[in-house]
């Protein structure tokens, strides 16, 4: 591999380890039972926060992955 596609990769694999901790199957965080309105309410709102996170690791992830083809293509001229 060449260095820059080389470091691209290695960025890459070090960023996927925390977009693992946000994965969609624990959005179902409701205990067992139906629960009180504020245990969903809470339930609701982690998994809210779970989405943001995956949401900002994904953005990141789509960011080193443009700048590193962008930086890619310019040092190719």
């Amino acid at each position: 591999m060449r260095p820059p596609l080389r470091t691209i990769v290695l960025c890459l694999l070090l960023f996927l380890p925390s977009l693992w901790t946000a994965s969609a199957f624990a959005a179902d965080n409701v205990p067992a039972g139906a629960g009180t309105f504020a245990q969903r309410a809470a339930a609701e709102k982690e998994s809210r926060s779970r989405y943001r996170d995956l949401e900002v690791g994904s953005l990141i992830v789509i960011l080193l992955a443009g700048g590193g083809i962008l930086f890619w293509a310019i040092r190719r001229k």
